[in-house]
């Protein structure tokens, strides 16, 4: 039996509204070590993504009009202090951020829950992604990240032989134990 998309994802997603302000989307990033979040309206429903790499236009713009400075560095793990001015827009300057909604994007990479990983894996690598929701009827039920699929396909590789590589037979009809490779 193949794995599906339910059988990897994670089922407890960070979530935000569009009405969530940008300041505090940050501060969610930087304390729960998350770089996006999904953006689901008031009745649960997918309505975008949204990622620390959407801030960074709008922390430039607080700062420009701020001066702020502030402690958001860890949010994009830089050590710069012009970077940090930036950050500390939102820190001082929250309510001119503006929310979620204005800074989102809507269109989301899915996928359904009863897909293969092989086929989610595939999606992945040529969207060039690195995490995919898992959706039926427009709710999140999960989330299946990069990591995740490493975890997934050690296990499967174990549990069968590579495709195309019989093992070799030794005379007597026997398996050879395969070759091992030595370090110079």
């Amino acid at each position: 039996m193949h794995a599906t998309a339910a059988d990897v994802m994670t089922r407890e997603v960070i979530t935000v509204t569009p009405a969530t302000p940008i300041a505090e989307f940050a501060r969610l990033c930087a304390e729960d070590r998350i770089s996006g979040a999904p953006v689901v309206s008031v009745e649960g429903r997918l309505v975008g993504v949204v990622s620390k790499t959407d801030l960074i236009p709008r922390l430039l713009e607080g700062t420009l009009r701020t001066g702020g400075r502030g402690d958001l560095r860890a949010l994009f793990n830089v050590e710069d202090d012009e970077f940090g001015a930036m950050a500390g827009a939102a820190e001082e300057g929250e309510e001119d951020l503006g929310s979620v909604e204005e800074i989102m994007q809507e269109e989301v990479v899915t996928v359904d829950p009863g897909e293969s990983v092989d086929a989610v894996a595939r999606r992945m690598a040529k969207e060039r992604i690195h995490r995919v929701l898992v959706v039926r009827e427009g709710r999140i039920l999960g989330i299946i990240t990069s990591l995740d699929l490493l975890g997934h396909f050690p296990r499967a590789a174990a549990a069968k032989p590579a495709k195309g590589r019989p093992a070799a037979k030794a005379k007597g009809g026997r398996a050879k134990p395969a070759a091992r490779r030595r370090r110079a």
